[in-house]
């Protein structure tokens, strides 16, 4: 069976919209998906993207490309059904989500809805995924219960670190990122 390597961080639109389509993609390919949480900042760090760690690849365009994205990538949404707004609060750090997320068994049903729930929390209701009891209760809401979410964080902490350090050494310098036949691809249509 085929199967590709998706990288991604709730923190990036375009991940988002990838997170949407990439499924249809694996139905109509018969392909599966191995669903990799990676931190953005950390691949930014990795490779010394001039906005940092800290930063967004957006905020260090030129004004006349940043609406040409922002235009390219809504009618990108638009052609595949999806919407979102920014939230007022992005870019919010989303280390402790994307740790949450790596906690899971790679590759499992559990991942997949964290990481859909995630990505609506921040998208489209605007939930400060920063906060602690933010994520437990997103969790509680696909089922998953766990007695002490700052543990549960801790745990997808190495996972989430091999993660970012694999995309990287695979050449992925933002996401979203694939991983295809020994070949990176980045970005989505």
């Amino acid at each position: 069976m085929k199967e590709f390597v998706f990288y991604y961080d709730i923190v990036c639109p375009f991940a988002y919209a990838a997170s949407r389509i990439v499924e249809n993609l694996a139905r109509r390919t018969n392909a599966s998906i191995k669903w990799r949480p990676v931190l953005l900042g950390g691949l930014y760090d990795l490779s010394r993207a001039p906005q940092g760690k800290d930063g967004s690849a957006y905020s260090v365009m030129p004004q006349a490309k940043r609406r040409l994205l922002t235009k390219d990538f809504m009618l990108s949404m638009k052609r595949n059904g999806l919407s979102l707004t920014v939230p007022a609060s992005h870019p919010q750090k989303t280390l402790n989500a994307m740790r949450l997320i790596a906690s899971t068994e790679p590759d499992s049903g559990l991942r997949v809805k964290l990481t859909h729930s995630l990505y609506e929390a921040y998208w489209q209701k605007h939930a400060d995924v920063t906060d602690s009891q933010v994520l437990q209760s997103i969790a509680a809401s696909i089922g998953w219960s766990f007695s002490d979410i700052r543990q549960q964080i801790e745990q997808g902490r190495e996972s989430l670190k091999q993660n970012t350090h694999e995309a990287f050494t695979r050449g992925a310098f933002g996401v979203p990122s694939f991983w295809v036949n020994d070949r990176l691809y980045w970005g989505v249509r």
